[in-house]
């Protein structure tokens, strides 16, 4: 399989309409269950597809430098005592990225391959914990160092090829993939970690991932590939005072669509 920068090439003058766009399901099961390592004509329409909607500026998102982002993470009773104070939550290091050989497998990342995960909204860094009434969680502020681009796979904003409809299922159910639970960490993630780890390579402007959240309905989580381009300014505290749990009944279509 030919190099990163001469895929990278080959790809520019790529028509969305000539790529041979698997479906999303076909694609995540061709990874995981068939060919993980090699390459393979499903991995490389994916990536020639990918390719051409960021290269157009449909897949992107931009956040100005001194945005807020915010992680977060549960603190104990004891290690809040252990703090410089009662509003104090985890310091730098303890809010930061794990060093490599503690990094687990993420949505975004492999294991040993690092990622700040952020959200863009406090309480959507609250609610990704899935804290219990009563649980203390620790809300690091990170301020955004620089400009920087993420690629965009927010559910809401499905790019419009009206002449391909594969690519628009399959992006939609990319999206989806992003933001779902999941139940096997090991192979449940495989397929956005392949998506994110050849955008952080192929694409070296795309500092990282923008995805909905599936805690916090109209909420965001941002992914930074780069721990250095955001700083860390400061922890607070917050308690748990309520869990709200809402249902709605759902049609035959919506139960074909998961």
């Amino acid at each position: 399989m030919e190099n990163i920068t001469e895929h990278k090439k080959s790809l520019n003058a790529s028509d969305p309409k000539t790529i041979n766009v698997p479906s999303w399901k076909n694609f995540a099961d061709h990874l995981v269950f068939h060919n993980r390592f090699t390459g393979s004509d499903e991995k490389e329409n994916v990536c020639r597809f990918l390719d051409k909607i960021i290269s157009e500026n449909k897949l992107t998102y931009s956040i100005p430098k001194g945005a807020i982002l915010y992680r977060g993470r549960k603190i104990t009773e004891d290690e809040i005592r252990k703090s410089n104070g009662i509003n104090c939550g985890f310091d730098e290091k303890q809010s930061g990225v794990p060093p490599y050989r503690k990094t687990h497998n993420g949505r975004v990342n492999i294991a040993g391959i690092p990622v700040l995960y952020t959200a863009a909204e406090q309480y959507t860094a609250c609610a990704e914990l899935r804290p219990i009434k009563n649980e203390f969680v620790s809300i690091a502020e990170y301020e955004v160092a620089e400009d920087i681009v993420v690629a965009d796979f927010v559910l809401d904003n499905i790019p419009s090829y009206e002449d391909t409809p594969e690519g628009m299922l399959f992006l939609k159910d990319m999206f989806r993939s992003f933001s779902l639970p999941v139940t096997n960490e090991l192979i449940d993630y495989l397929p956005s970690q392949f998506v994110s780890e050849y955008i952080r390579i192929a694409h070296e402007d795309i500092s990282g991932i923008r995805y909905s959240s599936m805690r916090h309905i109209g909420g965001y989580n941002i992914a930074i590939f780069d721990e250095e381009k955001c700083r860390f300014v400061r922890s607070t505290v917050l308690r748990c005072s309520k869990v709200k749990y809402e249902f709605k009944d759902i049609n035959a279509e919506e139960i074909l669509e998961l």
